[in-house]
């Protein structure tokens, strides 16, 4: 890395945001963004989506990478945990956005469409937590983005 590029990761917060690409997680990106974090903005389809919100934050100034993942498989999460750092040099937030619905109710909704919605917005969510902890428990960021904890609340005793 440059001086520069060194100097401006020391400087800015990154933020990792799930399901970033469109809705709440595209208005949160941009929204860290304007409040001076750089920003990994996740998505799992919509290339185009993620491209575009990336384009809106690099605009604007910060860094902002996207990254396409399911975050519903845990070795997918860790990877993506693994590539915003790669990328962007740190993380200090992790934003668990990305999710699915389902419009059938509970008499029609069938256990291949209960799996997944559980796999994404439960499973998807764990592990992204799970990798960002580990991340943030062996590094020197000295906040947390688990509202209450700490780097020692990440492992038991």
């Amino acid at each position: 890395m440059s001086g520069e590029t060194v100097a401006m990761t020391a400087a800015r917060r990154v933020a990792l945001v799930t399901g970033g690409s469109r809705g709440i997680g595209r208005a949160t990106a941009l929204a860290l963004a304007r409040g001076g974090f750089d920003v990994a903005v996740n998505y799992r389809e919509a290339r185009a989506a993620a491209d575009e919100v990336v384009a809106e934050i690099r605009a604007a100034g910060p860094r902002a990478v996207a990254l396409q993942t399911d975050v519903g498989e845990a070795t997918e999460a860790r990877g993506l945990v693994a590539g915003a750092v790669e990328h962007l040099g740190r993380l200090d937030m992790l934003v668990s956005n990305a999710g699915v619905i389902e419009k059938a109710g509970v008499l029609e909704l069938t256990e291949e469409t209960w799996d997944r919605l559980f796999r994404v917005n439960v499973r998807g969510a764990f592990f992204c937590a799970q990798a960002a902890a580990r991340h943030l428990a062996t590094s020197s960021a000295s906040a947390s983005p688990f509202t209450g904890t700490g780097p020692s609340d990440f492992t038991s005793t």
